[in-house]
């Protein structure tokens, strides 16, 4: 199993699976899928996505001067759950999260 970057066309056939079943195929599509700070992880099973989730920047009332990020649209086939893809993604946007910070840091230090 692996855990990467995909585009969100790649992801709306299991968001319809687990999270709009019985609701057109056009729900798929979340609004901010296509900003350039969103991104999408997908965990990869035989060449097909079997979990993924969807994070954006959004501010937060509770965290003002910190930047935070939304998840949404995460989802797992009920056949793989219970075996902590969940959490494998979790970790993998943290740590991707981390990456654009630093690198913001960074521009506005130098």
């Amino acid at each position: 199993m692996l855990i990467k970057r995909v585009n969100a066309f790649d992801i709306r056939k299991i968001r319809h699976r687990n999270l709009r079943q019985g609701k057109p195929y056009s729900t798929t599509s979340y609004k901010r899928d296509e900003e350039s700070k969103t991104f999408h992880l997908a965990c990869i099973y035989n060449n097909k996505a079997i979990s993924c989730a969807t994070f954006y920047p959004e501010e937060n009332k509770y965290f003002p001067n910190e930047k935070a990020y939304r998840l949404r649209g995460m989802a797992t086939d009920i056949e793989y759950r219970k075996r902590g893809i969940g959490k494998k993604i979790m970790s993998r946007a943290v740590e991707e999260i981390i990456k654009k910070k630093e690198h913001y840091c960074g521009v506005m230090q130098g």
